[in-house]
């Protein structure tokens, strides 16, 4: 799907196109679809009313004459360039993909100055090649509905060269978030480090340095930490740079880190096998660091980037990582492993490390699927974002790097695609890995075990100062500080009695879960707990 820009005198009106009107909520008709109705002898202004159209957000109206087919298409009440004009994006194309028609114009928005019309016509296209996107690589017999795929799509417009350039940016971002997408849909046999490896290093043609270090430089280093995850493994773990140097005079950097955990069974911590089979998704924040490097580089941004991604497998076997272990990451911080399905924050501790020690960067964004308890909490369209740093937060928000309309903050109550949680000074730590907490009380520096989402936030040591933004894409950073608890009459080691609903039930201390059994009333709950130590 080709975009290019035109003007109204340019188009040619054949019948065999689809030619597109957005109208917002006055349902006030634009110059072109004034003009167009002298094309096709109908009133549009009939056509609303007999169809009761009322603009609402990509609501359609596709209308097939003799002479020539159009679609209304409703931009809703107001509109911006920003997620919801790619949101809008998407619809559109979803509205028409299957209409029959290869080649598309899009003209003009209402009455908006044409400057904001060519920022939202950006945002549309964008999304609107987003929505195309679709992984048939595996698949044996094509679709008879390929055929039908929409070609090329023109924009009327005023000739400037703003859309112009920025269709030029939309191709190199949707080359970098097209290479993520495809690196994610990739099945844990094919995608395999080594594999990942290989196709980081096919971005050196397109001036990305990269440097990959494998098993023996990382031991030679101290990275126990990301390489106790790979030891069940038969693949080969690895920790892959790549730097786009686009300031050559400045010293300036900043940095993206990537969870690249090419498949997740848990380890010795073994997951259950429901739903298993995504966890060829752990390694979602590499590829999108990948996919992001990619997009950089053929923009040819003027920064100094540094993306590093820490690739492994972590697969239960008789070298696997046990729960109970003790491993030192490479800060010389020893970590207890509770639970071995906590692997990610083991990877992206020796990897923000080496990544802050080494390159030493104004500012880290990692980004990791860490956890699936994100999706319970924000939902599957917004990502829990972690800082240690309130004004790089703020920044990516106010960039509208992925903000929402400001409709629909109103309307949901979010601050944007991004949800924020302030680290605050309590951690003094600082903003890390979340593989850390303070455990004076134990045998090793620090914890790292599977908590669960309703447990206070804690962030791991691993920054030492830089400003750092944790982007949990389907997870989040999460441990627990260790607190002496009261010993209240009825909360032994074995459990702890609490009301749920209407009945008493027990929670075990040891597992977090709750035992089966229900109680009618607390007297009976106790009697319970009673019970079981008399027996035990």
């Amino acid at each position: 799907m080709e975009f290019s820009v035109t003007t109204f005198e340019e188009v040619n009106w054949n019948n065999g196109e689809l030619f597109i009107f957005p109208i917002d909520s006055n349902l006030k008709l634009s110059k072109n679809l004034k003009a167009f109705q002298s094309k096709i002898d109908i009133k549009i202004k009939d056509v609303l009313k007999n169809s009761k159209f009322k603009s609402n957000f990509g609501q359609t109206i596709l209308i097939r004459t003799a002479k020539l087919s159009f679609l209304l298409f409703g931009t809703g009440k107001s509109l911006n360039p920003n997620y919801e004009s790619e949101k809008l994006g998407g619809t559109l194309y979803s509205s028409i993909n299957k209409s029959g028609f290869k080649n598309i114009t899009i003209f003009e928005i209402g009455n908006l100055p044409s400057s904001k019309q060519e920022k939202i016509f950006s945002k549309i296209l964008i999304g609107m090649k987003m929505r195309s996107y679709s992984f048939l690589k595996y698949k044996t017999k094509s679709n008879d509905n390929e055929q039908l795929n929409i070609e090329s799509v023109k924009i009327v417009t005023k000739k400037g060269n703003y859309l112009e350039n920025q269709l030029k940016i939309n191709k190199a971002l949707y080359s970098g978030i097209s290479m993520a997408r495809d690196l994610i849909s990739e099945p844990a046999n094919i995608l395999t480090p080594d594999r990942f490896i290989k196709i980081i290093n096919e971005l050196t043609k397109i001036g990305i340095e990269i440097d990959v270090l494998d098993e023996e430089k990382m031991n030679s280093l101290g990275m126990n930490a990301l390489l106790g995850v790979g030891k069940g493994s038969k693949q080969k773990s690895y920790l892959a740079v790549m730097k786009w140097n686009g300031n050559k005079k400045s010293k300036k950097k900043i940095a993206f880190v990537g969870k690249g955990v090419c498949f997740d069974s848990g380890g010795l911590s073994l997951k259950s096998s429901k739903g298993m089979e995504d966890m060829k998704w752990d390694m979602g924040g590499a590829g999108i660091v990948v996919g992001a490097m990619k997009a950089i580089a053929l923009q040819k941004i003027k920064k100094n980037i540094v993306g590093v991604v820490g690739l492994v497998e972590n697969m239960p076997d008789a070298n696997a990582q046990r729960p109970g272990d003790i491993v030192k990451s490479m800060s010389g911080k020893t970590i207890e492993v509770l639970n071995t399905d906590a692997e990610g924050r083991l990877v992206l501790a020796d990897a923000l490390y080496y990544t802050n020690k080494t390159y030493e960067p104004e500012a880290i964004i990692d980004l990791a699927t860490l956890t699936g308890a994100i999706i319970t909490a924000l939902g599957n369209e917004r990502a829990g974002l972690f800082s240690n740093n309130e004004k790089l937060s703020k920044k990516l928000h106010e960039d509208r790097w992925m903000q929402q309309a400001d409709s629909d903050i109103e309307r949901r109550g979010t601050e944007g695609v991004f949800h924020r949680y302030c680290v605050d000074k309590g951690y003094k730590d600082g903003c890390s890995s979340g593989c850390w907490e303070h455990a004076e009380d134990a045998i090793a520096d620090g914890h790292l075990d599977g908590s669960l989402w309703g447990r206070r936030i804690g962030l791991a040591k691993a920054y030492c100062g830089a400003k750092h933004e944790s982007v949990q894409s389907q997870g989040k950073l999460i441990t627990e500080k260790k607190k002496k608890k009261k010993k209240t009459g009825k909360c032994p080691e074995s459990g702890c009695i609490t009301k749920r609903g209407k009945s008493w039930r027990i929670i075990s201390n040891r597992t977090g879960k709750l035992w089966k059994a229900k109680y009618d009333s607390k007297k009976d709950a106790e009697d319970g707990l009673d019970a079981y130590h008399a027996n035990k």
